[in-house]
């Protein structure tokens, strides 16, 4: 039996519609339960589609298991960020981050920050439910086209065990744009090929529906249209790419003006709103280097289990498969691309899905991303973290006829190449699967061991909750590790903690009487010391400046830009208001009675204020001030 050929059927199923391949056929009529009972009676005969099944359920299990060890980190900090801080807005919802547009990840994001702050589980379970769905709508996809045959398990292999899709799924920020891409992709091309077989519009409106969808979550969704070309002018065309076209245009005009305007029009918005980079760039003396990076070192590698070896920038990954590596990946793809058009005809049509979104990105990255980091960025799999999706459909058009389709593959007489035998299908999937497995826990457990958010949040929450008490704490931007200090202000820690202080478990001050208090590298609290850049000079009486009424108490040099804190010491002989003005800040204190100090921020000043409360006749307080000082808040740690 070759993969051309459907499965045996047992004399349980003989008669009854496929399960998956009819479920958009609009002539079959079965009453719901009648329709279930009929798919898992196909299912438990099928023994492809059992196998598929399996390998689903080892794939979601295996990625269930990635999810255990992952948690936030980098741009999931500053999504929550945003959304604590302005809340559920139009603006907030649509405002461009990084270039994109994504209001659902946002709303997501806002959900999960508000109503679980800090556990990563229900995020998890979205990510899992996704990747559960594109799974599904793959082998709904494989079926549909091309039937029940062992020829359905190598594309949907290739898709399951790929690592290119594993570090965009462990990581909300990236699986919150991939793997909707990846469903829409699925999705929108069965519709749009049952448009193509029925001539129902209704299909045609599903798929500017999953359009629209995808829209809502990534703007690479435009690549799908393109996908929906190629498979258009591939295989529901004859004659020279011009003929296809005029025939397409003219059999299918409603449609292709249907989903040209709704691309156009994202389009437009798009470039006019969110766009930040110049499309020019691509064309920059990068170019290479990223072709070698996205193409080579990482693409080709992973189609065969690879890279098997990686090279690693704190939990990030980037493959790393060496020459040797990379040159046996590119000889074995090129042989199996040419075994396979040697064994079939018009096969080779079918790489220009995988090229065209490989062309795509490597275009996109460069114009975008490299002018600011350099050509390594481009080996990061999260600019790329389709190519499984798309690969493994090109795969299964390669290999496989497509029903209903006006050109499609023929098996040529007496061949025998690549995957035209159960036991060459059953190898490529078993090593497929291994390799790809093994590349999956080489990434994954690197990526946990450096989770240093994780680690980082629960430490200090757990600190703070075992006081019983706020502690005063200084605002201070989280460590680089999690979040960059490019994204300030979000990388605060009262940004991304907005939900704990609403609780009352966390309290960010900007002034403070005696105690001071913030975290270090780890997340523990420890005492505040102000490490003295500027100080005032010895005050003119015998205890300091007597602060009688407003005066000004100049320091030995300026403080400029953000982050600058003062220390003052003083005396009162009983409990007095005040308000200390540095530079453009104010603030209002109650000063208590004794010898104490006070803390408060400031920005950019060279003396400090104290204005003591002496409104409705109060009399004026016995408040003197010694030792003054400016500068930067350090960790008093125990052991120091």
């Amino acid at each position: 039996m070759t993969v051309d050929q459907p499965g045996p059927r047992s004399p349980v199923a003989r008669d009854l519609p496929h399960p998956l391949a009819r479920w958009t056929e609009d002539h079959l009529v079965i009453p719901a339960r009648a329709h279930v009972r009929a798919r898992w009676r196909r299912l438990r005969a099928e023994r492809v589609l059992q196998v598929a099944v399996a390998l689903i359920v080892v794939q979601l299990a295996l990625r269930a298991w990635a999810l255990s060890r992952s948690w936030y980190t980098q741009d999931d900090f500053a999504f929550m960020a945003r959304m604590l801080d302005d809340g559920i807005t139009p603006s907030s919802l649509f405002r461009p981050y990084a270039g994109h547009v994504m209001p659902v990840p946002m709303l997501v994001s806002w959900l999960n920050a508000t109503f679980a702050p800090f556990s990563f589980l229900p995020t998890a379970a979205v990510i899992w439910g996704m990747q559960a769905v594109a799974d599904i709508g793959l082998l709904m996809l494989l079926v549909r086209w091309f039937g029940v045959r062992p020829g359905i398990l190598p594309p949907l292999a290739l898709y399951l065990f790929c690592v290119i899709s594993v570090p965009v799924m462990v990581w909300w920020a990236a699986a919150a744009n991939q793997l909707p891409l990846q469903i829409v992709l699925f999705f929108a091309l069965q519709t749009h090929v049952a448009y193509l077989r029925t001539r129902r519009v209704r299909h045609a409106w599903s798929t500017a529906a999953w359009l629209l969808g995808g829209f809502l979550f990534y703007e690479k969704t435009l690549f799908v249209v393109g996908a929906m070309g190629i498979v258009s002018v591939a295989y529901f065309a004859t004659g020279t790419l011009a003929e296809r076209l005029r025939y397409f245009w003219a059999e299918h005009r409603g449609v292709a003006v249907l989903h040209i305007v709704l691309s156009a029009s994202y389009l437009l918005v798009y470039y006019r709103a969110v766009l930040d980079f110049d499309p020019a760039a691509a064309a920059s003396g990068s170019l290479p280097d990223v072709v070698a990076n996205m193409a080579f070192r990482g693409y080709l590698p992973a189609l065969l289990g690879g890279p098997l070896r990686w090279s690693h920038t704190d939990e990030f990954g980037n493959p790393s498969p060496g020459s040797l590596g990379v040159l046996v990946a590119a000889v074995l793809v090129v042989a199996i691309v040419r075994t396979i058009s040697r064994s079939r005809v018009n096969s080779l049509r079918a790489w220009w899905l995988p090229a065209s979104f490989l062309a795509s990105n490597i275009l996109l990255v460069t114009a975008g991303r490299t002018s600011l980091a350099g050509a390594w960025l481009s080996r990061d799999f999260r600019y790329q973290g389709e190519m499984a999706a798309v690969t493994a459909v090109a795969l299964a058009c390669a290999l496989m006829p497509m029903r209903g389709a006006t050109e499609t593959v023929e098996l040529r007489p007496g061949a025998h190449g690549f995957a035209t035998r159960s036991r060459q299908v059953a190898a490529f999937v078993v090593l497929c699967s291994i390799l790809g497995t093994v590349s999956t826990v080489q990434f994954v457990a690197n990526w946990s061991d450096h989770l240093v958010g994780r680690s980082y949040f629960r430490t200090l929450l757990r600190e703070a909750d075992a006081a019983g008490r706020p502690y005063p704490l200084v605002d201070q931007p989280v460590p680089k590790a999690m979040l960059l200090p490019l994204l300030y202000p979000d990388n605060l820690q009262s940004k991304i903690m907005r939900r704990v202080v609403d609780d009352g478990r966390v309290r960010f001050v900007t002034a403070s009487v005696d105690e001071l208090r913030m975290t270090d590298e780890q997340g523990r609290i420890w005492p505040a010391a102000i490490t003295p850049v500027r100080s005032a000079p010895a005050g003119p009486s015998a205890c300091g400046y007597e602060i009688d009424s407003s005066r000004t108490i100049p320091l030995d040099g300026p403080v400029a830009f953000g982050g600058w804190w003062a220390r003052v010491a003083y005396y009162a002989a009983q409990p007095v208001s005040v308000h200390v003005t540095l530079g453009d800040t104010e603030h209002d204190l109650v000063l208590r009675s004794g010898i104490h100090a006070f803390y408060v921020a400031g920005d950019n000043f060279d003396s400090i204020r104290v204005s003591p409360d002496i409104s409705s006749g109060r009399p004026r307080p016995q408040l003197c001030v010694g030792d003054v000082v400016a500068g930067r808040a350090e960790p008093v740690k125990a052991s120091q």
